[in-house]
């Protein structure tokens, strides 16, 4: 009966109830079983006093009085002696080690309290906060990684019952609740500032380390109240947090010269680590403060610092980019990611729309306000926006920059798009966008095959077709259907392509699309020999290019073009039409806006007789197409005249 690893093996597996147990045994050692005391004694030892206890000692609170009994009518029994033993002893270790702690608690929640009241005093003076800070370090409350970890603890603990007995009593009225969180992340911050020249040994104290590492802590502590506290997790309490260190950062910042870039840089890297995927009730307020006016902007306008981006299919960083760029780029596509998977269930939550609409308004602030950042990242953002979120990419491709004050009316008759001056200039593209292509070792294969005609062997592209092919993914495309295609090789080898075409048309000084070069029949051969989920991605590649006037935009309409007009007679030019007409039409029945270079391809295929699109099998079986297009497309001029039933 008394089996102590079965017993341990039935709690851990929960399939047996600690009170079950705790009176079965009590009522074997009232009965006077010596057996029942043997099991008690090392059935505590492993669940209780054992390096990974099961189990609370007032579990087992029948069973100890029972023990206590039993000691009364047999005072020399040595099993019972001993379990009496072992907890009173622990008893005082536990009671000397609470009231420890229970000291040192007190003093740390008194130190707090006089900063809150320091910081709500009126006329208190930068002197009177510097003075705070020094006596604080000279106390040793922040002596060492334990002390300020318990220091911030204590605190952040102090504030939570703070908030949530002020909103318990008046929720409605609760204007004070914020203040102690406030006064924490006002002394945070000014523990940085203060933070001295040298220590002790004379060796400097770098500023930006010791936020990094305060962040840390303060990391950890938000952890484990999303851990333990569950849907009671004091999200507003932590979100006033950040968000007031961000304003206490700002009225600093002037006085912060040489650590400004790194400050930015280290709260970035904090809301990475409490990013939405790890703590998905935090999603809302990662979001305000990712976009928050002390952050987004001020981390957008660093300067100073080469960083690597494509103008040309050279793999130098060779211009300058604003420092804080890729750091955005890697917090808004973190964002993207996350929103994506819920979108596509059926019947979307409020919460995800709602969720959605904020995605949405950050980037329309993005578009207006930095479309330079847009234009440059387009490349690396769409690359984790899931297939169906295709509002989100047209707003994305959508973007110019604002030196380019006005685009020209895609509408205006006998509009020349190769006339544009901008059509000669290459787009600035940010990220190491030939990464996965370098790592697949498909861009040496592409190299062979454009270096010499000998080069494009069926058996070269067969192997490149092959090695798009990837195991099925977690996330999935339009429908739910599995993707079995790396998109990320594939968006690379469209792009290198089309750069190094452009690259060798302008050395060669022709026009920026050769329907003869072994680029373009490299893009015939992929088009036709590609699975359909794997050609959809790679024209949806193609698409993702058509945006502003700039050289690119240039090439790939043509591109895009010449693959719809093929006419070699074979079997496949049918379903690549298909899919150039479902991967435009997708993106132009959505919501505005639409990148410039969607409409000047569309308008071009359904105006230039040579498609002769109105008159193609598979829009004649479904002229339903005509309501999906935009109205100022349609009656647009002689968009409809080639129609006929």
């Amino acid at each position: 009966m008394f089996n102590v690893p079965v017993t341990v093996m039935l709690l851990k597996t929960e399939l047996f109830a600690l009170a079950h147990l705790d009176a079965t045994v009590a009522r074997s050692i009232n009965a006077g079983k010596p057996a029942a005391l043997e099991f008690l004694s090392q059935l505590l030892k492993e669940t209780v006093t054992g390096q990974n206890p099961l189990a609370l000692r007032a579990d087992f609170a029948s069973s100890l009085d029972a023990v206590g009994s039993w000691l009364k009518q047999d005072p020399t029994n040595k099993v019972a002696l001993e379990l009496a033993g072992d907890f009173q002893d622990s008893d005082k270790e536990e009671q000397d080690i609470d009231l420890e702690d229970r000291e040192k608690r007190d003093q740390i929640e008194y130190i707090f309290a006089e900063w809150i009241s320091l910081c709500q005093y009126l006329l208190t003076t930068e002197k009177n906060y510097s003075s705070f800070i020094m006596q604080l370090h000279q106390s040793k409350a922040l002596a060492d990684t334990a002390s300020s970890c318990e220091f911030l603890r204590t605190c952040i603990e102090f504030c939570i019952v703070e908030y949530e007995q002020s909103t318990s009593t008046n929720p409605t009225a609760a204007t004070n609740c914020y203040i102690p969180i406030d006064a924490l992340a006002k002394l945070v911050v000014l523990l940085v500032k203060y933070q001295g020249e040298g220590d002790q040994k004379g060796q400097a104290v770098d500023k930006a380390d010791y936020l990094n590492s305060t962040l840390a802590l303060i990391v950890f502590v938000f952890n484990h109240h999303h851990e333990t506290r569950g849907e009671h997790f004091s999200q507003k309490v932590f979100f006033r947090f950040f968000s007031s260190m961000l304003y206490e950062y700002h009225l600093i910042e002037s006085q912060m010269k040489g650590y400004h870039e790194r400050i930015l840089e280290t709260f970035a890297e904090c809301f990475l680590t409490i990013q939405p995927v790890f703590f998905p009730m935090f999603s809302f307020h990662w979001m305000t403060l990712v976009c928050h006016r002390y952050f987004m902007p001020k981390l957008l306008r660093l300067e100073g610092e080469k960083v690597r981006f494509f103008p040309g299919p050279t793999l130098l960083p060779i211009l300058t980019l604003l420092k804080g760029w890729p750091v955005f780029a890697k917090l808004l596509e973190t964002l993207l990611v996350y929103v994506g998977a819920p979108l596509k269930e059926r019947s979307i939550p409020p919460v995800v729309k709602l969720l959605y609409r904020g995605i949405l308004r950050v980037l329309l602030v993005l578009h207006h306000d930095f479309p330079e950042f847009l234009a440059e990242w387009h490349f690396s953002i769409c690359e984790v926006i899931p297939v169906h979120c295709t509002q989100l990419r047209n707003l994305i491709l959508s973007a110019y920059p604002s030196s380019l004050s006005d685009l020209p009316d895609p509408f205006t008759a006998g509009l020349k798009v190769d006339r544009l001056p901008e059509v000669k200039k290459a787009p600035k593209i940010g990220g190491d966008v030939f990464r996965p292509l370098i790592d697949s070792g498909i861009k040496q294969l592409l190299d062979s095959c454009l270096s010499s005609p000998e080069g494009l062997t069926n058996a070269t592209i067969q192997g490149i077709v092959e090695m798009l092919d990837t195991e099925p993914r977690k996330e999935t495309g339009l429908g739910f259907a599995t993707i079995t295609v790396d998109t990320a090789i594939i968006n690379s080898l469209v792009l290198y392509l089309g750069m190094e075409a452009i690259r060798e048309a302008t050395t060669k000084g022709g026009s920026t699309f050769q329907a003869q070069s072994p680029h373009t029949a490299l893009f015939s051969r992929f088009a036709s020999d590609l699975k359909p989920q794997a050609r959809y991605f790679f024209l949806s590649a193609i698409a993702n290019h058509l945006r502003y006037p700039n050289s690119h935009t240039h090439y790939f309409s043509y591109l895009l073009l010449y693959l719809f007009g093929q006419v070699q007679g074979k079997s496949y030019e049918s379903d690549v039409r298909q899919q150039i007409t479902r991967v435009l039409l997708e993106r132009l029945i959505v919501h505005r806006p639409h990148p410039w270079g969607l409409i000047i391809t569309l308008l071009e295929l359904l105006k230039n007789p040579t498609y002769d699109f109105w008159q193609l099998p598979f829009i004649k079986t479904a002229p339903e197409v005509i309501a999906l297009l935009p109205k100022r497309v349609v009656t647009s001029d002689l968009a409809s005249l080639h129609f006929t039933d």
